[in-house]
């Protein structure tokens, strides 16, 4: 049988059960009427009956089979005890299912009050550090998981409210560096004024030789290298022959014509052509940038040229520099480009400088010529005023001849030191 049907089986006994109660009841009350019928009244009771017989309060008396006297129907009534209300009995108030229901409830209470009891000894042993979330009908795991929860919650307000304090921090860092970038590249006001102490006011600005520009320049100066070494045979000409060259005198020539100057020098030296090749060019490659193309050297700087009696000039110079290593003889080609900066005004120079083995001893001395020709070249092919070439012929070219004369001066000097140390 399933749970249905012992369900059915107790809702029609409690039925039963509950027709019986009811029928001996009527039985016994009854039974308790007739004897109490049965019973022979006192005198009193007679007067009573006697008292309303004579007012006409009984209208008829009903016989009725006894022994020794009659009772009216309504002395019947009052005599007997008043009917109860018949309940009405169903499967879910019968006396089975009601008491079941109370045995349930009351392992159910007396489960909760185990746990109750479990839970207060617990909290009793921790001290009441533990604070409870709710007094509630819930599972222990349910609780552990509440406890879990708990702590997950504790934990991610803490780092909320740790990473909120770390990011004000870091808005006030980054507001400090920031002020502290502006005060450090602050432009001073101060910039520019050297052009009106000492130079003269510019009318060409850096973005006058912009990085593309600046390329195109630089190519033009390596195809005016390379021209310059395909006809270099009939460019180079010894002055002195070497026969008849003192093994220590050095030469200096300077020669100026119009708006050109023409540099020219002689140094011996008591070293090998490639030894004194390898120191020279050791020296400019420290002192220039590497070319992406072999065997080359650029530079590309700003200079400052001194003038007596007049204001400093300020020049963009491009530097391109080129060696041709051959069996009897190695030849460096440079070409410089120089823009003024106050005025239209551009200057230009090509050189070259040779280096042979001595004919005296061509294992152990050697000789480095150099010329330089620096001329004046309009910009963009437009010619320059009066003023600005009798400027560049008076002013320019002398400083820069000063400057020149200084130069390889210095230079021959430094070789010849040089070679003497080296013997």
């Amino acid at each position: 049988m399933n749970g249905d049907d012992l369900i059915t089986l107790d809702e029609a006994l409690a039925f039963i059960a509950s027709w019986n109660e009811e029928t001996h009841g009527e039985d016994a009350r009854s039974s308790a009427n007739i004897h109490d019928i049965h019973d022979p009244f006192t005198l009193e009771e007679i007067d009573v009956l006697l008292d309303a017989a004579v007012k006409g309060q009984v209208a008829n008396v009903t016989k009725t089979p006894s022994r020794s006297y009659n009772l009216s129907s309504s002395e019947l009534q009052s005599a007997s005890p008043p009917r109860k209300k018949r309940r009405v009995r169903s499967a879910s108030s019968s006396s089975t299912i009601m008491q079941r229901r109370k045995k349930v409830e009351i392992e159910t209470l007396r489960e909760e009050s185990i746990k109750l009891e479990a839970y207060l000894a617990r909290l009793s042993t921790s001290g009441g550090q533990q604070k409870p979330l709710a007094l509630t009908n819930v599972d222990e795991i349910l609780s552990e998981w509440h406890g879990h929860a708990l702590v997950q919650y504790q934990q991610r307000q803490q780092s909320e409210q740790t990473n909120r304090q770390l990011t004000e921090k870091l808005e006030k860092q980054q507001k400090l560096i920031d002020k502290l970038r502006g005060v450090l590249f602050k432009r001073n006001v101060l910039v520019g004024m050297e052009f009106v102490r000492t130079y003269e006011s510019p009318i060409f600005e850096d973005s006058y030789f912009t990085v593309d520009l600046s390329t195109l320049l630089m190519n033009q100066l390596e195809e005016e290298v390379d021209g310059v070494y395909r006809n270099f045979h009939r460019l180079y000409r010894p002055e002195l022959a070497p026969i008849d060259y003192p093994a220590s005198e050095t030469t200096y020539g300077e020669k100026c014509e119009s708006n050109v100057m023409e540099f020219s020098t002689t140094t011996p030296m008591e070293w090998p052509m490639r030894a004194a090749f390898t120191y020279v060019w050791d020296f400019l490659d420290s002192t220039s940038d590497r070319s992406r193309k072999p065997n080359t050297l650029e530079t590309r700087v700003n200079i400052t040229l001194p003038i007596a009696n007049h204001a400093s000039c300020h020049f963009y110079k491009l530097h391109c520099l080129r060696k041709y290593e051959e069996e009897d003889r190695v030849v460096i080609i440079w070409s410089d480009l120089m823009q003024m900066t106050s005025r239209n005004l551009r200057l230009r120079s090509i050189a070259h400088s040779v280096f042979t083995p001595s004919k005296i001893d061509p294992s152990k001395a050697s000789i480095m010529e150099t010329f330089l020709k620096l001329y004046v070249e309009p910009i963009g092919g437009e010619s320059v005023s009066p003023a600005d070439i009798r400027y560049g012929q008076e002013v320019i070219l002398g400083a820069y001849g000063r400057l020149m004369r200084i130069f390889w001066q210095d230079q021959q000097n430094r070789l010849i030191e040089v070679t003497s140390c080296s013997l």
